[in-house]
């Protein structure tokens, strides 16, 4: 009879042992991903991607929602909002950022327009970029159109190389 209790009382203490790390594995997945924490652990997992010079990817509910705006509404290390910098390509809103390159001094961009189909690769100059700077300063002074060619990428084609 003592043996029994013994091992129900084993038992009884390590199940309440398990219950107590599964609960607390919980509380911690839910303060990670549920709170603004997350903003400065992992800005990605909330849409943004920081470029440098207050610039951001942000990530929309599909891959063709990308843009990359100067970032206004910033929450730790993660943006939710901002002036887009390339807000109409060639009179089209039909727009998709098909690819970012990050180099130390400078981004370079592949924009689609579904509508014409082409495709356009611009070079925003980080390095002139103050954090201060305006979005209507960064489009007239540091964005330029590197090459343009007809067809998008979804359409396989290949571009050509273009000359830095």
């Amino acid at each position: 009879m003592r043996a029994r209790k013994r091992i129900l009382l084993i038992l009884g203490s390590g199940l309440t042992i398990i219950l107590s790390v599964i609960i607390i594995i919980i509380l911690s997945l839910y303060t990670i991903y549920c709170t603004p924490l997350m903003d400065w652990i992992w800005p990605e997992a909330c849409g943004s991607h920081h470029l440098g010079k207050g610039l951001y990817i942000m990530e929309g509910d599909v891959f063709s929602n990308r843009t990359i705006v100067k970032g206004t509404i910033i929450s730790g290390r993660a943006c939710y909002g901002g002036d887009e910098i390339f807000p109409d390509v060639c009179g089209s809103e039909t727009i998709n950022i098909t690819s970012v390159e990050e180099h130390k001094e400078y981004v370079l961009v592949t924009i689609c327009n579904e509508s014409v189909d082409s495709t356009y690769l611009y070079r925003i100059e980080l390095s002139k970029i103050s954090d201060t700077t305006n979005v209507q300063t960064i489009q007239k002074n540091y964005v330029s159109l590197v090459s343009s060619y007809k067809c998008c990428p979804s359409k396989k084609c290949s571009p050509p190389t273009p000359v830095l």
